[in-house]
């Protein structure tokens, strides 16, 4: 009984807000309007419920459906601005802040306000989160380069940008793979592309608050806040990562992104060697696993070390010297020798090696034999499987070969 009048309370202290507000599913499905809701969009509850969210805002001001289903699937609070649509088609800016609201008997349901806006007052808004924005790239750039040697300084002004610089986070660092490894000149003829995609990346991205999103030259980079006490920092990194990667990848099907993972860190100034970890988890897990997934810093094995190597002709010599033979041979006799070598590296067995390349085992035996003539070495010789493991793995992390691979 108390329950009830509770809840009939809450009712009637939502119809008669002076605000407009409405609810709205996991499927974007109007729940609740309230009257001034109607008053503002000229739209009776009873038709707007059970419609979809996105009818009643345009998508000019980036409130479009892929933003608007991030809001649903988002925890915290979301504040954006964008253009309401009333009866008669007419728009209008408003400013648009959603949140989760438990409700008995309802699961998942996010909570809407709107406040209508004048033009000039979208346009200062607008001007002052795009400077901000701006602000909080430079301070965040400027701690992953190096730039910011005083921790003090550092945290003072990420609290002037509303930021807590001083909590424990992961960091991921995220790029696109279709544009991951192109030169400058290849960027700009799709730059309008790319920048699209990053903006609605970011969008969808930023719409969990308390991950802290901003760009970079060379793609972007999240801050992740980690609970305290955690006994799984690690587990923690990767399951909050993979996460907002499944999120995109919902509502942007197309797009493949390679998420880097790095270790957490307590002290602000430690972003920097953070973003270095996780940026080289990103293009190792890019170049050796063929990307489209996430990867932490500390999974990467050897291939730790052999990114620390400034000289990239001291390891192509490596891999000429170990593997190079193969490499020619494949090209010249349109084999695929090198393939077959790296499936007898990582396989267990030469009887799991043949399944996982679906061909006989007598076959893959025969291509054992002939890769052993052409190197002359032995593969089940312990230190010669080492030695070619990670000619295989640096031929992956160099971006070219002075050996042809064909």
């Amino acid at each position: 009984m108390g329950k009830d009048r509770s809840l009939n309370r809450l009712q009637a202290m939502f119809d008669r807000a002076p605000m407009a507000m409405l609810c709205f599913d996991k499927g974007l499905r109007v729940t609740e309007w309230n009257q001034a809701a109607t008053r503002q969009l000229g739209i009776m509850a009873s038709e707007a419920k059970g419609r979809s969210v996105l009818e009643f805002f345009s998508e000019e001001t980036g409130a479009g459906p892929k933003q608007w289903q991030a809001l649903s699937e988002a925890h915290g609070t979301v504040d954006l601005l964008g253009r309401a649509i009333a009866q008669a088609g007419e728009m209008f800016p408003v400013r648009i802040v959603a949140s989760e609201l438990e409700l008995p008997g309802q699961t998942e349901t996010m909570l809407c306000f709107t406040r209508e806006l004048s033009e000039r007052q979208l346009e200062s808004e607008s001007l002052r989160r795009t400077d901000e924005a701006k602000q909080r790239a430079d301070l965040l750039n400027a701690l992953a380069d190096g730039e910011i040697v005083s921790k003090e300084v550092a945290i003072q002004r990420g609290k002037a940008l509303g930021l807590d610089l001083a909590a424990k986070y992961a960091l991921f660092a995220i790029s696109i793979d279709d544009y991951a490894g192109k030169s400058y000149a290849e960027l700009q003829k799709d730059q309008r592309g790319m920048q699209e995609v990053l903006r609605q990346v970011t969008q969808i991205c930023s719409a969990e608050q308390d991950k802290i999103v901003w760009t970079r030259y060379d793609g972007f980079a999240v801050l992740c806040p980690l609970p305290e006490p955690c006994d799984d920092i690690k587990g923690q990194a990767l399951l909050r990562a993979k996460s907002g990667k499944e999120r995109v990848t919902r509502h942007m099907p197309g797009v493949r992104l390679t998420v880097g993972v790095s270790s957490s860190y307590t002290d602000i100034l430690d972003i920097r060697r953070c973003y270095r970890e996780a940026k080289e988890a990103a293009n190792v897990g890019l170049r050796v696993w063929g990307g489209n997934d996430v990867y932490h810093y500390a999974d990467l094995g050897i291939c730790q070390l052999l990114t620390q190597f400034q000289d990239a002709k001291q390891l192509q010599a490596f891999v000429d010297q170990s593997i190079g033979k193969l490499i020619q041979h494949d090209k010249s006799k349109k084999t695929e020798l090198v393939a077959t070598l790296e499936e007898i590296l990582s396989a267990p067995t030469l009887k799991e090696a043949a399944e996982r390349s679906f061909i006989h085992h007598k076959t893959i035996l025969q291509r054992k034999t002939r890769i052993e003539e052409i190197l002359g070495v032995s593969i089940d010789d312990v230190e010669t499987r080492l030695t070619l493991a990670t000619a295989m793995k640096i031929l992956r992390l160099l971006p070219c070969s002075s050996v042809d691979r064909g």
